[in-house]
């Protein structure tokens, strides 16, 4: 659905209002149904803006802009990593390659908004996001290891599936408006993420299919485990890196060249 449709479904009450006839005009209507609409038309207007802000993100991921890089499918030609950067002795890693595709298939499973602050007019957005598959391919790795004074080696192809990675937690949000526009502020976030499973499947290890399986299925336990023992200290680093990317992001992001009525 275009955003312009999923504004005029969600502002019925914005709808009634009169067409604007420059940004400005459009900036001052938002910012007063914000301030003197009822608590719950309020909170319909911020889910309506959160959801479209979403939908152009999906289109920028598919699409990119002057500004913005296409990020489904995320292509990189090659990545190597030597001793110096391992810190390891007669050490490498290359893939040739890298495709990370289907990040732009994510679905809003839940979305909860609330009130947080009447009077600082700020809205807690609890939600849960999950993408169904994220598909990652490559023409071919190269590694040399050594690690605990034995060596880890393998040359072929590698593919992994990343089954419902899921992203929860949730928003504390505002408002801040000027002459040119009006924008979102995150002031607070929790972010927690987990997926169903990990699926890699590797031929090369030690030259041998055999122990390609091993590293396999060792992988495929392994990373949801360690996604699940540290869970916290994961969240943490996320949720610190979200608040501030975010932020900076957002700062130029006008809301009011969303409405279809700018």
């Amino acid at each position: 659905m275009r955003t312009e449709l999923i504004f005029l479904a969600l502002l019925g009450f914005a709808s009634s209002l009169p067409l604007a006839s420059d940004q400005n005009d459009s900036v001052l209507m938002i910012k007063e149904s914000l301030e003197t609409a009822e608590v719950g038309s309020r909170i319909g207007l911020v889910e309506g803006i959160v959801l479209a802000i979403l939908e152009v993100l999906r289109n920028l991921m598919k699409n990119g802009s002057e500004n913005f890089p296409v990020l489904d499918p995320i292509v990189v030609d090659r990545i190597h990593v030597n001793e110096s950067t391992l810190n390891m002795p007669n050490s490498y890693i290359t893939i040739d390659d890298l495709t990370i595709s289907d990040i732009s298939t994510f679905e809003m499973e839940e979305i909860n908004f609330s009130m947080a602050s009447l009077l600082l007019q700020r809205y807690k957005l609890d939600f849960n996001l999950v993408i169904p598959v994220v598909n990652v391919n490559t023409s071919g790795y190269d590694l040399s290891l050594r690690i605990f004074g034995g060596d880890v080696y393998g040359k072929g192809d590698m593919t992994l599936q990343i089954i419902k990675p899921r992203v929860h937690g949730y928003f504390v949000i505002g408002f801040r408006t000027n002459e040119g526009g009006i924008f979102i502020v995150l002031h607070e976030c929790k972010i927690k993420i987990g997926l169903d499973s990990f699926e890699p499947v590797i031929t090369g290890m030690f030259n041998n299919q055999a122990s390609s399986d091993f590293v396999s299925a060792f992988l495929r336990n392994l990373v949801k485990e360690m996604l699940e023992f540290f869970e916290e200290e994961i969240s943490y680093i996320v949720s610190v890196a979200v608040l501030i990317i975010g932020n900076l992001v957002l700062y130029d992001f006008d809301l009011a060249s969303l409405l279809p009525f700018v």
